[in-house]
């Protein structure tokens, strides 16, 4: 496929509109940040935070395992849209993922991967291509989420799943890899039914392979990172269930991203799983709360980290032709 390589804006009339809008919007997303911590932080409860035990190591190691998922996450996305036409350096790529995510303390589902597509097109990129992309990396992401939640979920503590469920798991990973044209339908019936008139490429077994091993491997980093996040939080924890907990939360934040709510249902699975493990509802909610606090966090400082590796980067110049993605 001839790509078109990303060159994010360098001067001109875009560039001083970046600089007369960009601190309005850095306020804005600012103050939208600080009032969902303070939300979240009101909404903690007095029993919950009593039973906190905080260990700071646990909770280094946590952010750290995170921090590698979600390096992992851009570059499975630097691939996908590689797929696809759209090439352009990691660090291109982690500045739009990182400030469009940003946007999730936006009232509303959907907003971040509208600014991740008005932000590739600021840079040069197709919407269509960008669109397909987030199809792909919803559906696969999905996927790995259901794939951790299914061979993990009997495991954990306070296990009702049944037992065969990982079969399940089997069976999603064998129809995902045996039919990567089923794959693509299933994702040209979205891009249809959100009004997008296009038809996705047929993908390659081998691209498909790769780019859902990688959203495996984001997926098992944050369960991993829960994991230790608990420990640190309240010194109990369970590596099962984290993950299963983990694994079916990424994937209803996927597949149903078009929903309302979808966040509050994310929050409500997690207290319903991590309850047995503290038999305490109270507890378990506390720390639902404090995780998404903790995500948020790490969502700015990810922010931060791409807008300082940005003042280093001389932004290359616009090419006319396909460039070969190193990978």
């Amino acid at each position: 496929m001839t790509g078109r390589s990303l060159s994010l804006p360098g001067g001109g009339a875009p560039r001083r509109l970046l600089r007369l809008v960009g601190p309005v919007l850095v306020l804005a997303i600012a103050a939208l940040i600080a009032r969902q911590v303070i939300v979240d932080w009101r909404r903690l409860p007095a029993g919950g935070l009593a039973a906190l035990r905080p260990n700071p190591w646990p909770l280094v190691a946590a952010g750290a395992v995170q921090t590698l998922g979600w390096l992992l996450a851009v570059d499975a996305w630097r691939r996908i849209l590689a797929g696809l036409g759209v090439r352009a350096s990691f660090l291109e790529h982690a500045q739009i993922y990182a400030y469009t995510a940003l946007a999730q303390v936006v009232p509303g589902s959907l907003w971040v991967p509208a600014g991740r597509v008005l932000g590739y097109r600021q840079a040069g990129a197709s919407s269509w291509a960008v669109g397909a992309g987030l199809i792909i990396e919803w559906l696969l992401i999905g996927i790995a989420g259901a794939l951790w939640f299914t061979s993990s979920a009997p495991l954990g503590v306070g296990a009702v799943a049944p037992s065969w469920l990982p079969w399940l798991a089997v069976g999603l990973l064998v129809a995902t890899l045996a039919s990567p044209g089923g794959f693509s339908r299933c994702g040209q019936a979205l891009l249809a039914w959100r009004g997008r008139d296009v038809v996705l490429p047929l993908l390659r077994r081998r691209d498909l392979a790769f780019w859902l091993l990688e959203e495996v491997a984001v997926v098992g980093a944050a369960g991993l990172s829960l994991h230790l996040f608990m420990h640190g939080l309240t010194a109990q924890s369970d590596l099962a269930l984290a993950v299963s907990t983990i694994g079916i939360t990424v994937a209803v934040g996927a597949w149903l991203a078009w929903m309302p709510l979808t966040a509050v249902l994310r929050a409500g699975m997690m207290v319903v799983l991590l309850t047995p493990l503290y038999h305490s509802s109270v507890i378990a909610l506390a720390v639902a709360i404090i995780w998404r606090m903790w995500c948020l966090g790490l969502t700015v400082s990810w922010a931060v980290l791409a807008a300082l590796g940005a003042r280093g980067m001389r932004l290359p110049r616009p090419e006319t032709g396909p460039r070969e993605e190193g990978s």
